[in-house]
């Protein structure tokens, strides 16, 4: 089931008992909706009996029983009221269409015990988002470098990729950055470009003289990883190393908070820097 409004369900008791009833059959029930301050004491009383989720801006509600029979309400008109109209149906496309957009939606939403500490405790809502579209994926880089308040690590596992952020803008703007703010910027790039080192290549490159930088021997993997604050990551996937224009050597990004997945690319980053500092 998902449901924008909650009142009505427990306003109006035949409704309510009837879930209830449910239950007690052992019928398996899901719920999504958006869990706030103003029905959370409503919702705690939903997930005694149901599997409930969190999903920000619900603008519709539509219930599927037992993948046979599909039913939406048009409008909740007001508290303690059902609605006036109600669309059902057991079509078997229908109901497989709409099963689909419910499996679809109950993997997006988030526990409701996890929404409830967000409400209560104050706590932050982990993410672990893939980004495929190489717009979208150059505007959360500039738009994530740009908000940074301390510290920036990066890693560039060759020096192509380094080559395609420049060509990009990339590396200009967090020149820009450093300059600007007093901002720590870390970065570990190749030992070689072709025959000769890194230092030799960027010994008059004023941008690079910005940053401090390490040259590291080797890193098995085909990724620029970017840490933000040391809450944030950024990867972004390289497709074709051979490629000059940084769009055609991108496959996809993966943006996260989630405490542990930043922390494993710390504790990369810091290895790498401490084995190529000795």
């Amino acid at each position: 089931m998902i449901l924008k409004v909650l009142g009505f369900t427990f306003e109006v008791n035949p409704i309510w008992f009837s879930y209830c009833a449910l239950k007690a059959k052992g019928i398996r029930l899901r719920w999504i909706t958006e869990v706030t301050r103003e029905n959370i004491q409503y919702c705690k009383e939903l997930a005694e009996i149901a599997e409930l989720r969190h999903l920000d801006g619900i603008k519709s509600a539509f219930g599927i029983h037992d993948g046979l029979e599909y039913r939406a309400s048009a409008r909740v008109n007001s508290l303690g009221q059902l609605p006036r109209e109600l669309i059902k149906t057991n079509v078997k496309e229908i109901v497989e269409q709409q099963q689909y957009v419910f499996d679809i939606l109950w993997t997006r939403a988030i526990p409701f015990r996890q929404r409830i500490r967000e409400i209560e405790e104050g706590a932050k809502r982990d993410f672990i988002d893939t980004i495929q579209d190489f717009g979208e994926i150059k505007q959360l880089l500039l738009s994530t470098v740009n908000s940074v308040s301390s510290e920036i690590m990066v890693i560039f596992p060759t020096s192509n990729t380094f080559h395609r952020y420049v060509n990009a803008g990339i590396i200009k703007t967090l020149e820009e950055l450093v300059s600007s703010k007093n901002i720590t910027m870390r970065l570990l790039m190749p030992m070689k470009r072709g025959g000769m080192s890194f230092q030799e290549v960027f010994e008059n490159y004023e941008t690079i003289k910005k940053f401090c930088v390490l040259y590291q021997k080797g890193i098995d993997t085909r990724m620029a990883v970017f840490i933000l604050d040391n809450e944030f990551s950024l990867t972004i996937e390289v497709k074709d190393d051979d490629k000059d224009n940084l769009e055609e050597a991108t496959r996809l990004a993966t943006y996260s908070n989630s405490e542990s997945t930043v922390f494993s690319y710390i504790s990369i980053f810091e290895n790498l820097w401490i084995e190529n500092t000795r």
